[in-house]
């Protein structure tokens, strides 16, 4: 089972793929479960935390981002409730597809707040790429409630930026700092980096349960599917 828990559709300003196209590209690669993390909104389409796609079986996610000491952070939201949500940052991407509004006046704290009201597990991503200290870092948003972190993504695949911090290095924090490990591609579609990548990176049925459990723990009423 492979799980790309980091991907973008059509509800991102900056990715060129409907969420039917995603889906159709997870069957042609072997990816049997789908996080969609479209930059500061919720695809208007995902209606569930966890919902049947075809063959595939659909995250429902969100990419917040704000700055902590002058770099730009990405946390990820996995199984959250699109609907509550979409009440804090809407279905499509606000201007550049970068931040929210205000974004650079948000706190790490308020962002993983969000995310937790939504019923879901905040997720530092690709932490490989900051430049900042990051185990400083990691010590300021577990703090806050971060609920996991990236240990699998393809920065093969991110030339432009590519990673800061040995994955070996950050599989490492992620046992120091007892985070639950999560992983994708990071997939905009054609045209994005030389793109698509899906199914490049992610994480298997151990960490996907992992992920799922927390959910659900956080949200004893939410009546959630187990994914496969």
């Amino acid at each position: 089972m492979h799980a790309d828990l980091h991907t973008h559709s059509a509800a991102s300003s900056d990715s060129t793929f409907r969420l039917q196209d995603r889906v159709s590209l997870a069957a042609e690669v072997g990816v049997d479960v789908v996080g969609v993390t479209d930059h500061t909104a919720v695809s208007p389409r995902l209606s569930a935390p966890i919902s049947a796609a075809g063959d595939c079986v659909l995250i429902a996610g969100v990419e917040l981002n704000c700055t902590v000491d002058g770099d730009r952070i990405d946390i990820l939201g996995l199984f959250i409730e699109p609907e509550v949500m979409r009440d804090r940052v809407g279905s499509e991407t606000h201007g550049s597809g970068i931040t929210v509004d205000d974004g650079p006046d948000l706190t790490p704290s308020q962002l993983i707040g969000w995310i937790h009201e939504a019923g879901g597990v905040a997720v530092l991503a690709h932490p490989g790429r900051y430049r900042l200290d990051l185990v400083a870092l990691l010590e300021e948003l577990v703090a806050v409630g971060l609920d996991g972190i990236e240990t699998d993504y393809a920065y093969d695949m991110a030339p432009v930026t590519g990673p800061h911090t040995p994955e070996a290095e950050i599989r490492e924090l992620a046992d120091r700092f007892e985070l639950l490990s999560s992983g994708g591609s990071d997939c905009h579609g054609p045209g994005y980096n030389d793109g698509p990548y899906m199914g490049a990176d992610g994480v298997g049925k151990a960490a996907l349960a992992a992920l799922c459990e927390r959910a659900t723990s956080t949200d004893a009423e939410r009546d959630t599917p187990v994914v496969p």
